[in-house]
């Protein structure tokens, strides 16, 4: 986060504050300030990565003690996502799932029909490009099906297949 003040007088420091939610926020660290009549830019690096949103405010605290709050900032983050690709589609009785990684040691890949229910899971300890192949599904009702990519207990990818004859 980075921030720039155009009159400092009297300020004492600077509590960056973060929500997850947009509505209860906690401090996550303090800045001094410069104090400097003409302004000043400061910086701060939230050691909590994003993964999806946060929201972020300044609790400006003048010497005093009185507070001033600042308009809140919302960031979005990136969600850590593999490469992943199933094929073919539309298929018949066989599946092969390819995907890269690069943390997981661990991976699941699960078959669920548009219900949520769980039709085929295939547990794999990752490296870093692996193919995962669902054999013997020629009994599937003709379909739509989702095959999705589960690390730590999160969906990282998924994608919609048909199942046909």
């Amino acid at each position: 986060l980075k921030w720039k003040t155009s009159n400092e007088t009297n300020v004492s420091h600077f509590k960056v504050q973060r929500s997850d939610n947009g509505i209860s926020f906690y401090t996550i660290g303090r800045v001094t300030a410069a104090n400097n009549y003409a302004g000043d830019t400061y910086a701060f690096n939230d050691p909590q990565q994003i993964k999806t949103v946060a929201w972020y405010r300044l609790l400006m605290v003048d010497i005093d003690k009185r507070t001033e709050i600042s308009r809140i900032l919302k960031i979005t983050g990136e969600k850590e996502t593999l490469a992943f690709q199933v094929m073919p589609n539309p298929f018949t009785e066989k599946l092969d799932i390819l995907f890269a990684n690069q943390n997981s040691k661990q991976v699941e890949v699960r078959l669920v029909d548009l219900t949520g229910k769980i039709i085929r899971r295939v547990q794999h300890s990752a490296m870093q490009a692996t193919l995962i192949s669902m054999a013997n599904l020629q009994g599937l009702s003709p379909g739509l099906y989702i095959v999705q990519l589960i690390d730590h207990g999160e969906i990282k990818a998924q994608q919609k297949i048909i199942k046909v004859k």
